[in-house]
């Protein structure tokens, strides 16, 4: 019987995405951080067919609720991109891809199931299949439910995605995230450590997506991601860079109905866009500030 090495290396060749382009969203410190909406509204803009799918890390859900999340991110996606459906392709279960892995390689017959590499293999060959399912789009928007830190991402999910950015050249991590802000200076530290933590699964991401504190004033907005690209040059956690910082108001339900055409503004920074010249952060700041 074939060695499952040898199996995973046959269909991992055979897999390509073309040119589309791939963008992971994750978020840090928190789940409802609002992933979801990001990426519904970022697939919505880009001059090219997308779409969205949302990987749930857990094992299971129950049959009332097709979504195991409390809140409804498939809905979401379903307002800002056709043909998205509840369910395969547009969900994947965590619980699903174990399920098929163990009856696909599984058995007596063999020998060393690891979650790293086989199970995150098995899992990018389910990306690629839900990809394919969507009708193949130019770019995929892949929503990681919860958290950067949490067991279920970094058990196999993160590995998955490291070794699909080895694999192929056009994936983009993107982090949502928050920062604290008490009028003087931003507190840093928890984006400075999902940096560090992505890092130990060898990734660095491309945009940071900076939710500002309920009420910012518009100076603020203008004047703290700066401040934050600063503050991360300084750490040397990327080596005296800093990826792109994308400001993100502090929505309520009010806000949400300019949340589209804020981002418009930014999204061309998104990782890999066709025909698009790297950029600066000379050139970010000038973008953002004019």
């Amino acid at each position: 019987m074939p060695d499952i090495i040898d199996l995973l290396r046959d269909r991992l060749r055979a897999m390509s995405f073309g040119d589309a382009r791939i963008i992971f969203v994750l978020g840090h410190p928190r789940s409802s951080i609002g992933k979801g909406h990001l990426a519904a509204r970022l697939a919505s803009l880009v001059n090219e067919t997308a779409t969205v799918i949302k990987y749930e890390g857990m094992l299971n859900t129950n049959d009332s609720n097709n979504h195991p999340s409390p809140t409804d991110d498939i809905a979401t996606y379903a307002r800002f991109c056709s043909d998205v459906v509840m369910g395969w392709p547009n969900q994947i279960l965590a619980g699903e891809v174990v399920r098929d892995f163990i009856d696909t390689y599984g058995g007596t017959d063999r020998e060393h199931l690891m979650f790293v590499p086989h199970l995150s293999q098995h899992l990018a060959l389910h990306f690629h299949a839900a990809w394919q399912a969507c009708g193949s789009p130019s770019t995929l928007f892949v929503e990681l439910g919860g958290t950067l830190t949490d067991q279920e991402l970094v058990a196999f999910a993160l590995p998955c995605v490291a070794q699909l950015k080895a694999w192929h050249g056009r994936v983009g991590v993107v982090l949502l995230t928050e920062v604290f802000y008490d009028g003087a200076e931003p507190k840093t530290r928890p984006i400075r450590q999902a940096l560090s933590d992505a890092q130990s699964f060898g990734l660095q991401f491309d945009v940071v997506f900076l939710r500002l504190p309920a009420g910012s004033p518009q100076h603020d907005i203008e004047s703290v991601p700066s401040q934050v690209e600063a503050k991360l040059r300084e750490s040397c956690v990327y080596g005296g860079r800093s990826p792109v910082i994308v400001p993100v108001p502090h929505f309520s339900t009010e806000a949400l109905d300019g949340y589209r055409e804020h981002l418009a503004r930014y999204v061309h920074f998104l990782p890999h866009a066709p025909a698009q010249p790297a950029l600066t952060q000379q050139a970010c700041s000038e973008v953002r500030h004019g």
